[in-house]
């Protein structure tokens, strides 16, 4: 120091003097009873240090800390002896974190697909028994070319579960959230095509039938039904094109609570869920309007199959069957839904919404056709007379050129009956009378075919 100044001048608030006294120590180096002495820039001494492990009831030295020796070993064990680890290995300084993506079963996957592929096969055979007896009366009274829509829905509701199973166990993750688009797609269109096919027949049948207004001339056409499907479709085409131009979805993955391994307690898994959503997360808007169109189109036809329940006429209506796979669906619909939402694992997901898909859509194919199928060889009245309760007027023609032919069926008119009552009462059966109540002559309805 200058000038110098001796150890009476130490104060301990003299910065000055505690730098230079940790100067000094940090220099020092010798050889001492214990060892190597040493000090670092803090003032802590420098010295070998002995780990030593209870063996026994007597402490055993197993490694040395000597940090004089050659950096990076400046650690090292004894081996005499060993150290003695609990579960037989070091214990980690921290948890080891390892991210499981959660895929789904490559066997459920196939097991699934397989059961699509029949679902698919068994449409293909509706589609070709619609096709071969398409001029059989239980068939063409029921509009085969609506029916082909029928299948047709029904083979895109089939091949949704294929898409929806495909994940980054089998293709890359841009891929799978594709695969997800198309799942949507096909349900939904598949949705529309099948019900808006089948309602748009009942609502025909309940334009014929309990409409107060005559029908003339042409009636109601295959034309007219085809163009309400398309407005169907076109609707679901413009809500999803608009939602995969506004916000298309992406592949995401989730992390999940971490868990405790069961096989090593040091390790904490982590179940990563593979997520597809859009970067404004508008997909359940999209998907919320979509579903409300659905629910609409379910209740407008459980109406019409409600009307028309008192339409009896072998393949002319279908409002039994109708119901039955509203009710069906409706049920499906309302347990499946609240699923999505609270199963977290992928395979039980995926399961049940396959099951949910696959029934509904089967049973609907099989109420529209098998019925069909175990009539199709039956012979009707040249002369079938339907009835209603509702005093419907009788001189309604029937329409469409997959239903009532205008060429080769009529309907007659209340006015040729009261021109002749007394004719009228015995053209009308008393087994007819019988099995409709006590309906009266203008509520006859005499179809020849």
């Amino acid at each position: 120091m200058d000038p110098p100044e001796s150890i009476a001048s130490f104060t301990y608030d003299r910065r000055d003097i505690a730098k230079l006294f940790f100067d000094i120590m940090s220099n020092t180096s010798f050889e001492g009873v214990t060892g190597a002495v040493k000090f670092t820039d803090t003032g802590d001494r420098i010295g070998p240090m002995q780990v030593e492990q209870n063996q026994g009831g007597v402490e055993k030295t197993v490694a040395i800390y000597d940090p004089a020796r050659p950096k990076g070993d400046e650690f090292y064990f004894t081996n005499d002896p060993t150290i003695m680890w609990q579960g037989g290995k070091p214990p980690v300084d921290a948890f080891i974190e390892v991210r499981q993506i959660q895929r789904i079963n490559r066997g459920l996957y196939a097991f699934i697909a397989l059961l699509a592929c029949l679902g698919i096969v068994l449409a293909l055979a509706f589609l070709v028994f619609n096709i071969l007896y398409r001029e059989k009366q239980i068939v063409k009274m029921s509009s085969p070319r609506l029916n082909n829509l029928i299948v047709l829905g029904g083979i895109l509701g089939f091949l949704s579960i294929i898409f929806l199973g495909l994940d980054t166990n089998l293709v890359s993750k841009k891929v799978t959230c594709h695969m997800m688009t198309v799942f949507i797609w096909f349900l939904a269109l598949g949705i529309s095509l099948s019900f808006g096919a089948m309602f748009s027949k009942t609502w025909r049948v309940h334009r014929i039938f309990t409409s107060k207004i005559v029908l003339k001339h042409k009636g109601i056409q295959d034309q007219h039904l085809y163009g309400q499907v398309a407005l169907l479709i076109i609707v679901d085409v413009i809500i999803l094109t608009i939602w995969v131009i506004v916000d298309p979805i992406f592949y995401r993955e989730v992390d999940g609570s971490p868990e405790e391994s069961p096989d090593n307690d040091d390790v904490l898994l982590i179940p990563v869920r593979i997520s597809c959503h859009g970067k404004l997360n508008t997909e359940n808007y999209f998907l919320g309007v979509a579903l409300i169109i659905k629910c609409i189109l379910m209740i407008f036809g459980a109406f019409l199959a409600w009307e028309t329940r008192r339409v009896h006429y072998p393949g002319l209506n279908d409002s039994k069957w109708i119901g039955m796979s509203v009710y069906t669906v409706v049920i499906v619909s309302f347990t499946g839904l609240p699923v999505q939402f609270f199963v977290a694992d992928p395979n039980a997901n995926f399961a049940l919404m396959a099951i949910f898909i696959l029934f509904p859509t089967t049973l609907t194919l099989c109420l529209v056709f098998v019925p069909k199928i175990l009539k199709r060889n039956d012979v009707a009245s040249t002369k079938p007379r339907l009835s209603t309760s509702n005093g419907v007027p009788s001189d309604q023609k029937s329409a469409g050129e997959g239903g009532l032919s205008e060429d080769n069926q009529k309907v007659s008119s209340q006015n040729e009956r009261s021109q002749d009552h007394t004719s009228a009462e015995k053209a009308t059966s008393t087994e007819d009378l019988h099995s409709h109540g006590t309906a009266s002559p203008s509520n006859q309805f005499e179809i020849i075919i």
